[in-house]
């Protein structure tokens, strides 16, 4: 029985040490579809702005030509990197 407990103990601590894994490819797919709401390729004006809050709070830059807009590939690289995670959908 100790030994179960033990291994249970073990197992549990273990895993509260793994990292959370990045965003998949789905997920940040999934996100730019619900994210460039007029569905013209880019993210501007109001469809970007918490986007572009979330990255300067992480102290990021992937507007990578500083035009105050994120592309589909700026959005994703962003998103894998878990820029977006805390947001609220």
């Amino acid at each position: 029985m100790k030994t179960v407990i033990a291994s249970l103990l073990s197992l549990s601590l273990f895993g509260a040490a793994v990292p959370a894994m990045a965003a998949t490819d789905t997920e940040c797919k999934s996100n730019w579809e619900k994210a460039d709401a007029n569905k013209d390729g880019t993210l501007e004006g109001t469809e970007v702005t918490a986007y572009l809050d979330a990255i300067k709070s992480k102290g990021k830059t992937y507007d990578s030509n500083s035009d105050g807009k994120l592309t589909s590939v700026e959005f994703t690289e962003a998103c894998k990197a878990d820029t977006f995670k805390d947001m609220k959908s």
